[in-house]
């Protein structure tokens, strides 16, 4: 069965110790996310919290091809973004055929690389 399309409902929770890019304050935290680069979506800005909570839904409209979710944690500071750390989620591997996926990914995820964080994703997806 092909899982190419259909409706990916995307939840992001929270973050936990989210890596401080400010010197002076702590992170002004928001996740963009997108299964394409012509279609993104993010969540609100969370002001000084190394463990922001979101509990924001987001819904993308799969088409073939898209097989992977990518989200970006930026620091948002006056007329500019400090990036956080960035994951992808394969979801060919972890949500096409299954009920679905809760997990905490560490930022970045790359192995050797020490964690800048972590986000906390629930994924669904239905056809």
């Amino acid at each position: 069965m092909s899982y190419a399309n259909g409706t990916l409902l995307v939840t992001i929770v929270d973050g936990r110790n989210l890596k401080d890019e400010d010197i002076v304050d702590k992170n002004d935290a928001y996740v963009e996310l997108c299964v394409n680069e012509d279609y993104k979506q993010r969540t609100t800005t969370i002001q000084s919290s190394k463990n922001p909570i979101w509990n924001q839904k987001f819904i993308f409209y799969l088409k073939k091809g898209e097989d992977n979710l990518y989200l970006h944690i930026y620091d948002e500071d006056v007329g500019d973004k400090d990036p956080i750390g960035s994951a992808s989620i394969d979801l060919k591997k972890h949500v096409f055929g299954r009920t679905g996926y809760d997990a905490w990914i560490k930022l970045p995820a790359i192995p050797g690389v020490r964690s800048k964080g972590e986000i906390h994703v629930i994924l669904e997806h239905s056809l």
